[in-house]
């Protein structure tokens, strides 16, 4: 049975191609600013408004704790929160949390805003916090977050507005894994009602969940009780299951939705047109190959080296995302170099011959056969390019 490709490889950092029709009722415009003139002031947000967008797939379910997929994460961060969240410049900013110190490395002490309600009326406290974390960490529950927090030792609530996390060890990413979408706060008797959270939410997000359409579309209203002043300013969310993106492109262009994501070569055709803004903005979606280094051929590092060698993910970039997207390093940044510079560990330049001669020294001259998996269309042009690229150092890699 040949091998399968499964793990890590390199990264492609994708730049995410938002469409919107024009007007778009929610955000306020951002001024520009044209020196010697200063900087005009930020309208106020247009309030009201039901904003459609256009979903690639339905969500499996609505559980935070275990569904992985990008469109329920996309319907649940509207609807619950976290003790903390990032800023649009990736830094760590309140939300549930008011405040939090650190007394030493292994302590992190978090304040709760007073008078936070879910959506059931009920009001948070730090019960709920100390119950959805270890939920995560529960093996049962399965949690896609559960790794984040391995570092937990205990967790106390010395008052219902306090809660305290004792680590085992310094752990430098357990702030900002708290303001993971994956790491939202639920309240314990709406998953002991319901055994999950699959078909339910009840969050203190700004929307609740009104109707759901399965294949078709999931309806979120405004929450009039959100703990932020003001906000939401739309009145509600509604998320369309649009699988074909000339239907996407069509739609837009009627104005039956407001706002999409497409892909680049879909996003190049509606630029220039009236009442569409395409923005190309740095996003943290990004794309692996990878291999099972626990099993033969993989296990040689010759190997892995030579398919780095043999793979051109610039072309992978210029072919399949048209230039809209950054190569990196292994160390994946988020916007920006969080600790270490990706010129530090750069990318492997290609290099066949290079290839060749590890494969060979690996025991493998003629190459060998492997199977590679992609699970979305995307993925599989990708799986298609590299594909092509194998084959040429004599690694046939089928499946796509």
């Amino acid at each position: 049975m040949p091998n399968k490709i499964f793990g890590y490889l390199g990264a492609i950092l994708i730049v995410a191609l938002l469409i919107s029709c024009a007007p778009a009722p929610a955000i306020a415009p951002t001024p520009t600013k044209v020196a010697p003139t200063p900087t005009p002031t930020p309208k106020a947000p247009k309030v009201g408004g039901v904003l459609s967008v256009a979903q690639k797939a339905e969500a499996p379910g609505l559980d935070p704790h275990k569904e992985p997929a990008e469109t329920t994460a996309r319907l649940t961060e509207q609807i619950y929160s976290t003790l903390v969240k990032l800023n649009p410049n990736m830094q760590v900013v309140p939300d549930l949390a008011s405040s939090w110190e650190t007394p030493d490395p292994k302590t992190y002490i978090f304040h709760l805003r007073k008078g936070v309600k879910f959506h059931n009326g009920r009001e948070l406290t730090a019960d709920d916090v100390k119950y959805s974390i270890e939920r995560i960490l529960d093996k049962k529950t399965g949690a896609m977050a559960a790794s984040y927090f391995v570092a937990i030792d205990k967790i106390e609530t010395p008052d219902p507005y306090t809660v305290k996390f004792l680590l085992k060890n310094p752990f430098a990413p357990f702030l900002t894994n708290l303001a993971s979408f994956y790491a939202v706060i639920v309240p314990k008797e709406i998953v002991e009602a319901s055994g999950d959270l699959k078909k339910v939410a009840v969050g203190t997000g700004p929307f609740k969940l009104a109707e759901r359409v399965p294949d078709n579309v999931t309806k979120l209203e405004r929450n009039k009780d959100y703990f932020i002043a003001g906000q939401p300013y739309l009145d509600g969310l509604n998320f369309f299951v649009m699988k074909d993106e000339a239907a996407v492109i069509a739609a837009l262009r009627a104005k039956q939705i407001d706002f999409a994501t497409l892909s680049a070569g879909s996003a190049r055709l509606l630029k220039g047109e009236k009442d569409i803004t395409v923005v190309s903005s740095p996003g943290l979606a990004r794309y692996n190959l990878g291999m099972n280094n626990s099993k033969p051929p993989f296990n040689d590092v010759r190997v892995r080296q030579a398919i780095s060698y043999a793979v051109d993910r610039q072309k992978i970039i210029d072919t399949v995302f048209w230039g809209e997207a950054v190569l990196t390093g292994p160390i994946v940044p988020a916007l920006g170099d969080w600790a270490i510079p990706v010129s530090t560990y750069p990318s492997y330049t290609p290099n066949v011959t290079k290839a060749k001669e590890l494969l060979a020294q690996a025991g493998y001259p003629q190459g060998f056969k492997t199977t590679i998996k992609a699970s979305t269309q995307t993925q599989a042009e990708i799986a298609q390019v590299i594909q092509s690229q194998l084959r040429v150092v004599g690694v046939e890699a089928l499946g796509i």
